[in-house]
């Protein structure tokens, strides 16, 4: 048979009619190699889809879990214990500092690394902590104020200069809580060498804040009063005395969008006033669109 009848044979067969024609003793070479392969990937390809271990179900799950709506706790006098409330930061770019649409205001989050995307389904101890533009509520960057006292304080106001612990609101499998631990001499440090923020599963000394007014000269007038949402505070670290502040320098892309990095670390001006980097509110209903009064 020359050429072109063999050709002319093969072209009304199907590849997998012409796998069949012959047996496995005439499959050698590549040829045998190539299919056993294939095989071999499809039967795995199904059996980790049937286990759910497929990165694209893992990133699913991510998702689902830690991108979930919540509502938070609309108070209409002040913040209590046991409120969810976000972490925002009004006065900080919400974007690149050097992007064209210029808008304000981020809040704290979770986040993933990117060595870690697929191998994951959920926040755990250790997850790293940022601020980004998003506002809406949902279970990556809502949080329950407690006690740090180990008492139920629930519904009681929060004061100025009162000791308490922020916990990720909804964290199936274990209590998380917003920690920022002394860095040793090998650990990793946060963004500008700073002391970096982290979801933990400790409840300790390190994870205890406590809120002071805006105004410095108006610390030692307001201490020992409550506070309404809505209102600037400066969130201090009870182990370091610094600040919990926005590093608005620091911006790179993860999973969930643009992130930018937070740290415990004061920022502040000549006059000795913490600067926008270190000013929060405690929202309990829809962040405004647009801050009409904003610190410079």
């Amino acid at each position: 048979m020359n050429d072109h009848t063999d050709k002319s044979f093969m072209k009304g067969y199907p590849s997998r009619k012409i796998e069949k024609m012959y047996s496995s003793k005439v499959r050698i070479g590549n040829w045998f190699e190539e299919l056993e392969l294939r095989k071999e990937k499809t039967e795995l390809y199904i059996q980790k889809r049937e286990n759910k271990e497929l990165v694209v179900q893992k990133i699913r799950e991510l998702f689902h879990n830690v991108c979930r709506e919540t509502r938070l706790s609309r108070n209409e006098d002040y913040i209590k214990f046991g409120n969810k409330i976000q972490l925002f930061a009004p006065d900080m770019q919400s974007s690149r500092p050097n992007c064209e649409n210029i808008n304000y205001g981020v809040v704290v989050a979770g986040t993933v690394p990117q060595d870690a995307i697929g191998k994951i389904s959920r926040f755990g101890n250790r997850s790293p902590v940022v601020c980004y533009p998003k506002s809406t509520p949902c279970t990556r960057n809502t949080f329950t104020i407690k006690s740090a006292d180990y008492q139920n304080r629930d519904g009681n106001n929060l004061l100025f200069g009162q000791e308490f612990i922020l916990q990720l609101t909804d964290s199936p499998g274990e209590d998380l809580y917003l920690r920022s631990p002394t860095p040793l001499v090998d650990d990793t440090r946060g963004p500008r060498q700073h002391n970096r923020i982290l979801l933990s599963n400790i409840k300790d000394c390190y994870s205890i804040w406590k809120v002071l007014c805006w105004d410095n000269k108006m610390r030692f007038e307001t201490e020992g009063s409550p506070f309404p949402s809505s209102t600037r505070v400066v969130i201090t670290h009870m182990m370091t005395g610094e600040c919990l502040a926005v590093e608005g320098s620091d911006w790179y892309t993860s999973i969930f969008g643009n992130e930018c990095g937070i740290s415990v670390h004061t920022y502040r001006d000549i006059f000795k006033r913490e600067t926008a980097e270190c000013l929060w509110m405690f929202i309990t209903e829809e962040i405004p669109r647009c801050i009409e009064e904003r610190c410079e």
